[in-house]
């Protein structure tokens, strides 16, 4: 009797490498435009601390840090996608045998990072394909867990630089890109605990008191200076 239902999906390699393939080009991309959009808001964020408008800038550095961070998080999503792409036949070869999932465990960590970022990027279409992928290979309680790092599996680096955290330390940051500018600006001002916009990682009771961060989990990447002659122009604006 002829019945109606969709074709359980099966772990394709060829497929799945090509896939891989293609995320693997999206991420860069990705990568680039997060680039440029950095070099942008970092102007943007000194033109406001050059006018000394340090609530607009308070509001505006903690999404760019988060920016910041990823693009070196997309670095590292990219080369974990790559080992996924070269070890597909590994990937396949794999059997579930005693309830277990049948990840190999050399592969693993490569497997659950990718897994948990494409819970996160979702315009990368081709990385939602490999996940459902997997998902096939390994079940579904398997991408579950790895979906929300339930095994701790998932790469520290990839966690950390893809992952929502609020930043703790933007007034450092605001700081840094005056010093790459060559601005002066008010410190005191700026780190004002009865400003509109209190600092991350202060609460309004008292300047300097820390929310519920551990030490060294969350740090601001350096900023180079200059980053390409775009930039180096621009440091060499004196403003008035």
């Amino acid at each position: 009797m002829f019945s109606w239902g969709s074709k359980k999906e099966t772990f394709d390699p060829v497929k799945v490498k090509a896939n891989t393939r293609m995320a693997i080009t999206r991420i860069r991309m990705q990568q680039n435009k997060t680039i440029n959009s950095v070099k942008v808001q970092r102007k943007q964020l000194a033109e406001l601390l050059s006018m000394g408008k340090y609530d607009a800038a308070r509001v505006k550095v903690e999404a760019l840090i988060r920016e910041d961070l990823s693009i070196e998080g997309l670095e590292v999503l990219s080369l974990f996608a790559d080992l996924d792409r070269s070890a597909h036949t590994v990937i396949a070869a794999a059997k579930r045998e005693g309830g277990s999932s049948g990840c190999p465990s050399e592969m693993k960590e490569a497997v659950t990072s990718v897994i948990w970022a494409a819970a996160r990027l979702d315009t990368i279409p081709e990385l939602q394909n490999v996940r459902s992928a997997l998902q096939s290979k390994f079940g579904t309680e398997f991408v579950e867990t790895a979906a929300v790092n339930g095994e701790f599996s998932v790469n520290e680096k990839v966690l950390q630089k893809l992952g929502i955290q609020t930043p703790t330390n933007g007034i450092e940051y605001l700081k840094s890109i005056a010093s790459d500018y060559g601005l002066e600006f008010d410190e005191t001002k700026l780190q004002a605990k009865d400003a509109l916009v209190v600092p991350s990682g202060m609460d309004s009771s008292g300047f300097g008191s820390t929310i519920g961060v551990s030490p060294g989990a969350f740090q601001v990447p350096p900023i180079v200076v200059p980053r390409d002659d775009f930039e180096a122009r621009l440091l060499a604006l004196k403003r008035q």
